[in-house]
């Protein structure tokens, strides 16, 4: 089923019925051919998804389509895990490199992504809609509940400092790691915990901010004995740690 993004606005508890209106709408309608009795998944991308009946759909004005369904199921809180993960995430050279790393995280169900600057990073700014664009197109993709939280740029000693506030084990990875710290040896079994993930831009982390983060409790770990890209890298990290948090939330 393809999933579809729903304003709460639009959603009738009491009359069991929700309609996609614009773009969502049009995507449904005129390119997807979603007609009556097809079934969909729409999202509010704030904690509920729903799997619906499309009862009517068209354009009944010149700017507007419409897709009307009733709801057959109510899923809180579908396809989110338990253990909230943050991917604090060094800002890549090229713009095309962190979409694929947000992309992918929030496919994989990330929480919250926070991009930094560092003492190897070209850029301190990120292009913020069009990232917000790709995570919702991944939550979409994924039939999502909840639409991670992307952070405004910030220094690593900031994404620190505000980790460590709310209490999260913080793992940051680095090639200087022994293979035998693996960053699986490191993650909390608690279904329920929260993690952050440091992965850092092209070059990876000087020692300097290695032994910062070290300051703020952060545990430096492996991603194994091959040098990895800054994407690959991410996405691997984010790879384990939800791996590990879907067979915890199995059992």
């Amino acid at each position: 089923m393809e999933c579809f993004i729903v304003e709460e606005s639009d959603i009738d508890q009491v009359a069991g019925t929700l309609t996609l209106r614009g773009d969502e709408a049009r995507h449904a309608v005129r390119v997807l051919r979603i007609s009556e009795g097809e079934h969909l998944v729409a999202t509010t991308l704030r904690g509920t998804c729903y799997k619906a009946i499309c009862q009517k759909s068209g354009q009944p004005s010149k700017n507007e389509w419409v897709c009307e369904c009733t709801i057959d199921e109510m899923l809180p809180e579908h396809n989110e895990s338990r253990t909230d993960v943050r991917l604090i995430q060094g800002i890549t050279q090229q713009q095309s490199k962190l979409e694929e790393i947000v992309e992918k995280a929030t496919e994989m169900g990330i929480a919250s992504i926070s991009p930094i600057f560092t003492k190897r990073t070209e850029k301190r700014t990120i292009t913020r809609e069009r990232l917000e664009r790709i995570i919702r197109s991944g939550c979409k993709q994924s039939h999502r509940a909840r639409m991670p939280v992307l952070s405004d740029a910030m220094s690593l000693e900031e994404s620190l400092d505000r980790s460590r506030s709310e209490g999260r084990s913080i793992v940051i990875l680095h090639e200087s790691a022994p293979w035998s710290d693996a960053l699986a040896k490191f993650l909390p079994k608690d279904r329920a915990a929260k993690v952050t993930l440091i992965v850092g831009p092209e070059g990876g982390f000087d020692e300097g901010e290695v032994l910062l983060a070290r300051k703020f409790g952060a545990i430096v770990a492996s991603l194994g004995p091959r040098r990895l890209r800054a994407e690959t890298a991410a996405i691997m990290a984010v790879s384990v740690t939800m791996g590990l948090s879907q067979l915890l939330n199995a059992n």
